[in-house]
Parts: structure tokens; sequence; C-alpha cells
């Protein structure tokens, strides 16, 4: 949840904040940010605020995340030292990037650790429940690649810039997968990497890591038994497209199993697993029960606009659309596209999600 912090952030106004906030830190739910844009001052009580708020939260295993300080008011945040006890970021940007997302920085440190001259480098990473190492890990060059969006895809695809021949479609690859005891991520720090230097270990918490612990026999079951005493080059190169269906339906589970409450599931990466379960699916398959699943989650985010970051909220948007398209949901495409444009038409950030949505209610009038 985003609370904003008035100009002068002293006594009177930690009171009004408090009175503001409490519900939410005491419901136990939400991590808390704190927007710093309009703050002129802060005086020795804001910062105890702040330190108190953070304290309150640890408890309940929740984070205290500030955004937007002016230079004035972040050089105050340093020298007291509460950058030390919770994340502070200079933007809003660098905030919407990091709460769901790797940073570029820290995708970029993998990158280089990889091996690799084609378009996908690899990475072997250690399993954080089972301590399994060699786990294939498959990280796209950036550099060779441009992201375009198709005709039949729901979500945008990664293509090389000069020539396909040699191409491998991401979306096989993206997800890395445990071949003992079925751990799955797209995001390669939910997982321990080895170095000279010492191990880079999960961003996972420990209590995201027990929660997924005791639902190993719920992933089990989602791999045949076939599958299994091969299972380190079924999730390797080539990867088949049943092989990505598995490891996209993994992804799946452990999002929702690392989450004591459904609040705290990434919904859009659940929608996104769905989607993906939906494209590797065998012919013949029912899709609707895949979009429809995508579909409640991508709804979710519509509903709670201030827990999910800008850019993730607008691919919501965008995503809903061409579901409600799926599902022959003509009208609710058509209202969720306005909803979309009234919001953000003017934020040149999004032009191509707004192009998007606008191509696809142009094929819908055709």
């Amino acid at each position: 949840m985003a609370f904003t912090v008035p100009v002068d952030f002293s006594t009177p106004a930690c009171i009004a904040l408090k009175s503001a906030m409490m519900d939410t830190i005491m419901d136990k739910l939400f991590d808390v940010s704190l927007d710093f844009s309009e703050v002129e001052s802060i005086d020795t009580s804001g910062i105890r605020f702040v330190e108190n708020v953070q304290k309150l939260l640890e408890k309940n295993n929740h984070k205290l995340i500030l955004f937007s300080a002016k230079n004035g008011t972040l050089e105050t945040l340093h020298s007291s030292g509460v950058d030390k006890l919770c994340r502070v970021f200079s933007s809003l940007e660098d905030f919407e990037q990091t709460f769901h997302e790797m940073t570029d920085e820290r995708r970029e440190g993998y990158f280089k650790l990889s091996n690799g001259k084609g378009p996908l480098h690899r990475l072997a990473l250690i399993c954080p429940l089972c301590g399994t190492d060699s786990i294939h890990c498959f990280l796209l060059d950036e550099s060779l690649h441009e992201c375009l969006w198709e005709e039949d895809e729901i979500t945008p695809q990664w293509h090389l810039k000069e020539g396909r021949a040699n191409e491998l479609p991401f979306d096989l690859y993206e997800v890395s997968v445990c071949h003992q005891c079925f751990f799955a991520s797209a995001r390669t720090d939910h997982f321990t990497l080895h170095v000279p230097e010492g191990d880079i270990q999960s961003i996972l918490t420990h209590d995201q890591l027990e929660r997924l612990i005791r639902n190993n026999s719920v992933r089990e079951a989602l791999v045949s038994e076939g599958y299994k005493a091969s299972a380190k080059s079924f999730f390797g190169i080539p990867r088949a497209q049943q092989s990505a269906f598995i490891a996209w339906s993994l992804y799946d589970r452990c999002l929702r199993d690392a989450s004591k409450e459904r609040l705290n599931v990434d919904a859009l990466e659940v929608a996104r697993a769905n989607l993906m379960m939906a494209k590797f699916s065998e012919k013949g398959t029912a899709l609707d029960k895949f979009f429809s699943t995508a579909h409640v989650w991508l709804t979710d985010i519509i509903k709670q606009p201030e827990r999910y970051a800008t850019k993730r909220l607008v691919s919501a948007f965008v995503y809903l659309i061409s579901v409600d398209l799926a599902l022959d949901k003509s009208s609710e495409a058509r209202k969720m596209y306005q909803k979309l444009i009234e919001r953000f038409k003017e934020d040149e950030r999004f032009d191509i999600w707004l192009e998007r949505a606008q191509s696809l209610m142009d094929d819908l009038e055709d």
C-alpha cells in the first residue's frame, strides 16, 4: 500500500499519517511504501516515525519502502541511517521496477556471469529448496533482440534484430526448473548462484521457502512419472512444447505456494503463466480454463491498482483486453480499452502498450 507524505514531515504530519496507515499495518497483509515526492522538510519526529513503522512491519514479515525523495530529503534520510533499515529509491520509476522485478543492474550482473555467444546464454543455478545444482537457466542477450507484438500472441515476443534463422523462442526457455524437487521460476534471483567470491543467495524469504518445501508433493504431481528420471534434459535444450507447458505450470504453482495470502501473490505473473500454459498446451486442449484463470488474476490487478507498479498495471489492462476477446467478451474488452485510454493516454512511457490496445480494437471493428 502506498501513502503520500506531506510537505512538512514533522510531528503534526506524523500523527495524521499514523492514523491513515495504522489499519494497513495492523492488517498484516501488505508491504508499505511512502511517497516522499512532496516533502520539502523532515525533522527528527519524521525520522522516528519511519523507524517505528519499519519495526512494526518487520514484526509482521513485511517491508517499508521509501521513494521519490528530493535531494535534500534524501541526504537527511541517508545521514540518519534510515536507508540502512529500509529500501530508499530516488524515483518512482526505480521503485516500480524493483517492486516485482529484477533491476536492470541485477539482470546485467547475472548476464555477465553467464556463458555463451549465441542468442541465449546459460547459467548453472542452485535450487534454494533442496540444494540441487546445475539447474539450467537461459538468459536472453537483449542487445541482439527486440520486443515486438504479433497478431496471434497475447504477450510481446523477443525476436532477433538481424534475421530469425537461429532464433530460439524465449517463452520456451524463460522458466528455470529444479530437476529434483521441481521448484520453478522465471526469475534468476529466486535461485542461488555460486560464484568464486561466494554464493549469491536466493531473494526468497525463509517463510516463502518453507511454504514451497511443504508443497513439494503438489509440484511432483504435475510432472508425469515418465519424465522424472530424465528431468534435467527434459527442461534443457532443446526444450519441447510439452516441457515448456510443464515448466510454466510449475511456475504458476510456485507463485501461489510462496505466499501465505492471496493478496501477496504476484497476480500478473500468475496470469502470464496461465497465458503461456494456453500457448504451449497440446492440440485439442480446451483453452478457456487458462484464459479464465488469467482473467480472474488480471481483474484483481485492475481492482487494486495501488498495489501494482504503473507499467505492470498498464500491461494487465492490455492483457485483459486480449483475454476478453479470446473469451468472446467483446463488450468487456471495449470497456477495458476505454478505462486504459482514460487513465494513461497522456503517459508517453506506455505508447507501445496503448498502440497494441488500439490495434486489438481496430481488429475487433474490422
